[in-house]
């Protein structure tokens, strides 16, 4: 955030409570996003906005922007492009991880909802997601990467929501993938070292326990496809 906000970017960001009712969870993000907007009116009314999120963040914003299939209501974002990092769907048992507690949870309707399914079928019966982004890590192991099959038991949900994203002709998606990366990649202190140069007190200790800013990739690439779907945006008003 530090490094979009350093390229010209004003950053929004919200707590959000822990919880089981995902569909919930994300209304209640987009109505605090929206107070804060409507107390910035007239300044940035015209300005475009992105959403960015990690691992379970993205399922929200995913939720958001989902046309209403079951149970959810509507879509409620337009024209609003999203960038996902390691994008996490995650069922009950990813919240719980005790199995027969999860069990229980879903055999009385208590569990993750939407769970992967109905999330999956969500975004299968959308003609939205056109202004959609994914960022993913070699090395996840939560939400995989693009080269492991959505199939596979050990489920990508990386490669679950590109699948689908870039199953109907109409809808175009962009990729990127980390080598060496971890799902906690974007996660870490920023801190300024003895000779004043930018450092991480970076979580993935695969980058070593200081990882200089300045050889990071996660933020360029983030903030060069943000370049893109700005133009794909302008395009698409057109």
């Amino acid at each position: 955030m530090s490094y979009l906000y350093g390229q010209g970017y004003s950053i929004v960001t919200a707590p959000f409570r822990l919880g089981l009712n995902h569909q919930q969870i994300a209304e209640e993000i987009h109505s605090d996003r929206a107070k804060v907007f409507e107390t910035l009116k007239p300044v940035h009314q015209d300005l475009p906005r992105f959403w960015i999120g990690h691992s379970l963040g993205c399922k929200y914003i995913v939720l958001l922007e989902s046309t209403g299939e079951g149970d959810f209501k509507s879509f409620l974002l337009e024209d609003q492009p999203s960038i996902l990092l390691a994008p996490d769907v995650s069922n009950t048992y990813d919240a719980v991880k005790i199995g027969v507690i999860a069990k229980y949870l879903d055999d009385i309707g208590q569990g993750v909802n939407p769970d992967r399914a109905k999330l999956a079928a969500m975004l299968a019966a959308s003609n939205r997601f056109n202004l959609t982004a994914i960022v993913s890590f070699e090395l996840d192991d939560v939400a995989g990467n693009q080269a492991q099959s959505a199939e596979a038991p050990d489920f990508s949900d990386v490669a679950l929501i590109s699948e689908i994203i870039e199953s109907k002709p109409s809808r175009t998606l962009l990729k990127a993938e980390l080598a060496d990366c971890k799902h906690l990649e974007p996660v870490g202190l920023q801190v300024v070292k003895s000779d004043g140069s930018l450092a991480l007190v970076d979580l993935d200790l695969a980058d070593g326990f200081l990882e200089p800013v300045r050889d990071r990739l996660l933020e360029p690439k983030v903030v060069e496809l943000l370049s893109q779907l700005q133009l794909k945006l302008a395009g698409l008003k057109k």
